[in-house]
């Protein structure tokens, strides 16, 4: 019987690689490792030339490697990928966790565009059999899509053009709405309903779409008998007296008014006309003005992500844990299991996601630090960090200091690139540190400072720097997952 033997790994070693292969490799024609960026790895030491000198097999390929780390022939290493430039450095991980988070932190260059995957997981999944709370925690978040996307609320087809489409293409194939027609009924309704003061006649009847649409599979748009539909004359009435609608929305309207005109045998649904009615009165200031999202909007997004859902339920708090994304996937991932559809493995994504962020909350609360992620559909990549534990000078602290708060913003932008934001608050004033990823970038946020500080924050300013420097926000998330140590492993051919 064979037995292994275990060997004790210096926590945290580094392999720093020069990623040169020996010639006779080179000979036949093979290709170096392809090194990514939080890319997991798995080597065994095979050799050892002298006290420094190691030979490193990954992936059947030799690699020589010098370290002052301890290590032992044959032993096995889980190797974590945490810079690939200006060399490929490698960290061995004994921690569990850092193993786990660097297995799926690809899943945070998928932030921009999470809001639009749940969104559409609304529209296209089969939620008819979801609780009430499930189904209104995906409305909430295809809502927040609309609301916290510019370039969506910049558009040139406004929401009432979207409502009449979808009713005028639902309208062309079938009188009354599919399951996925239904749920982008919904969201489009649960978007638009802000727009109209409370009380109103449009605000209660969006209100009562709302309720109709809800756990339904369809809603009839178009009858065949008299008693049970609305005369055209109705819509037409509608149309006319729309003022101030602009005029693609009026042809949208005469479109679904022609396809009744058309037909001898149908006639439209109270329901249609009241959806005819809230697109032709909706205000053209909601449709066409961007709404910069707010610090509460932001923070009610991140609270009902689930990232505290397990805790919420260990507290006794079932309504809130409830009303959580994480819980509304769950109940539709489990809804799904067995079928073979889109929906089943785009849900399985965003779970990936939401425990991504809840690993990176547990490994990063052991440094003092507690992490917010930012999954805004304008940041390619987006986290807070708020240092759980200020600075003192000399070990003393003073008042100042106990109420001095420190977040750092960590981004990726289109155009801007790599962006760090230090940011020190106490009662009285903000400093802030600009970090941009080189000089020249640096330069231009210097140029453009008060705009910066106005879309950071509405406190008083202190002192504001530019510096450049920024590192990729996922590169600084592995620096800090792991901890350096005095073993480091330099491997030439």
């Amino acid at each position: 019987m064979k037995h292994t033997m275990d060997f004790p790994v210096i926590p945290a070693s580094t392999l720093n690689i020069q990623q040169l292969y020996r010639q006779q490799d080179s000979r036949q024609g093979s290709k170096p490792l392809p090194f990514t960026q939080g890319q997991m790895l798995q080597g065994t030491i095979t050799g050892k030339n002298d006290n420094n000198s190691y030979l490193l097999d990954i992936g059947g390929k030799q690699l020589q490697a010098d370290s002052k780390a301890l290590l032992q022939i044959g032993q096995k290493l889980d190797l974590h990928v945490t810079a690939v430039s200006p060399r490929v450095e490698l960290q061995v991980v004994s921690d569990p966790l850092p193993r786990q988070i660097g297995a799926t932190l690809h899943a945070l260059d998928g932030q921009k565009t999470l809001l639009q995957n749940i969104s559409q997981l609304s529209r296209d999944g089969n939620t008819t059999g979801l609780s009430q709370a499930a189904k209104q925690t995906l409305s909430f978040f295809s809502q927040s899509a609309v609301q916290l996307n510019p370039s969506a609320q910049q558009s040139s087809a406004p929401i009432s053009n979207a409502l009449l489409t979808t009713v005028i293409q639902s309208l062309q194939s079938n009188p009354a709405t599919t399951p996925q027609t239904t749920r982008h009924l919904e969201v489009l309704l649960q978007t638009i309903l802000p727009a109209f003061s409370q009380e109103t006649t449009a605000a209660n009847q969006t209100g009562q779409l709302l309720d109709r649409l809800s756990g339904s599979t369809s809603l009839a748009l178009a009858v065949s008998g008299k008693e049970q539909g609305v005369p055209i004359a109705l819509l037409e009435q509608t149309i006319s007296s729309a003022l101030q609608t602009p005029q693609q929305t009026l042809q949208l309207a005469r479109q679904l008014v022609s396809l009744f005109s058309n037909s001898q045998s149908l006639l439209p649904t109270k329901e249609l006309q009241t959806i005819l009615s809230l697109a032709l009165s909706l205000p053209s200031a909601t449709q066409n003005t961007t709404i910069p999202p707010d610090g509460q909007q932001l923070q009610q997004l991140v609270e009902r992500l689930g990232l505290n859902m397990e805790q919420l339920f260990a507290q006794n708090k079932g309504q809130e844990a409830t009303q959580t994304l994480k819980f509304a996937l769950l109940e539709l991932g489990q809804q799904l299991t067995g079928s073979n559809i889109p929906s089943g493995e785009q849900t399985g994504q965003i779970l990936q996601t939401l425990e991504l962020y809840q690993m990176l909350q547990l490994r990063l609360a052991s440094e003092f630090l507690f992490f917010l992620p930012l999954p805004l559909p304008f940041l390619d990549q987006g986290y807070l960090l708020v240092d759980k534990q200020p600075e003192q000078e000399d070990g003393k602290g003073n008042e100042s200091q106990e109420n001095s708060l420190r977040y750092t913003l960590h981004l990726k932008l289109e155009g801007l690139g790599n962006l760090r934001i230090e940011m020190q608050q106490t009662q009285e004033r903000l400093d802030l540190r600009f970090f941009a990823e080189d000089r020249d970038k640096m330069i231009f946020m210097h140029e453009h400072k008060e705009e910066l500080a106005k879309w950071l924050t509405a406190v008083d300013l202190g002192s504001t720097q530019f510096f450049s420097g920024a590192d990729d926000p996922a590169k600084t998330l592995l620096q800090k997952i792991t901890t350096d140590s005095a073993g480091v492993i330099n491997t030439k051919a």
